[in-house]
């Protein structure tokens, strides 16, 4: 038998390139499929479909994809009644032409003096011909935070994009009218607490 799904990564992911949907997901090994229902979902809410013949889930842009496994009941004696989702699984674009110079984070100010929302700085440059570009930041919940859009030739050296946020967890994605993406890393922006000082 082999181990539960749920138990390690059992899954390959295939890079796309700039404009095109051509990357994959695939889950190779097929005994899966036998014992588990699958749904493959983007963050913005795009489901896909697994072909349980090759266990290739294609037609995928670069973006982020989650993949949710659930044991189906027949096979509860076999793996229990286990469900798991492996979620923010980053399908790249192999050409891009958008580079990540820096990540600046300041964390959020909750309680005491000085209280203040967290920000995030991205610093990125295109080596590419594009003019436009779009920019959207996500939480861990797959809410979309904040879009902005940019014309001209803004990334011709390069730019700062800066969103003002809670604490959180999240994840941006870059994409210019080539249809070039950037994913970013996870983004931790954290919670602390200033107080005054007397005496």
């Amino acid at each position: 038998m082999q181990p539960a799904f749920c138990s390690g990564t059992y899954y390959n992911v295939s890079a796309s390139t700039c404009g095109n949907n051509n990357g994959i997901i695939t889950i190779p090994v097929l005994y899966y499929f036998q014992f588990y229902d699958f749904s493959l979902s983007d963050i913005t809410g795009g489901t896909y479909t697994f072909d349980e013949t090759t266990g290739e889930a294609t037609g995928l842009t670069s973006g982020f994809y989650k993949i949710t496994a659930t044991v189906k009941p027949e096979y509860w004696y076999y793996y229990g009644k286990e469900t798991c989702t492996f979620d923010w699984i980053y399908l790249e674009d192999l050409d891009t032409s958008i580079s990540l110079i820096s990540t600046k984070k300041r964390h959020a100010v909750c309680q005491g003096f000085g209280s203040q929302t967290g920000r995030i700085t991205l610093q990125l440059t295109d080596s590419g011909t594009t003019t436009g570009w779009t920019y959207t930041l996500f939480d861990e919940n797959y809410n979309l935070i904040d879009e902005q859009s940019f014309t001209g030739d803004t990334f011709t050296g390069t730019t700062n994009i800066t969103t003002y946020v809670s604490a959180g967890k999240y994840y941006a994605v870059i994409e210019n009218d080539s249809g070039c993406k950037y994913l970013s890393d996870l983004i931790n922006v954290e919670s602390e607490q200033l107080y005054t000082v007397t005496g």
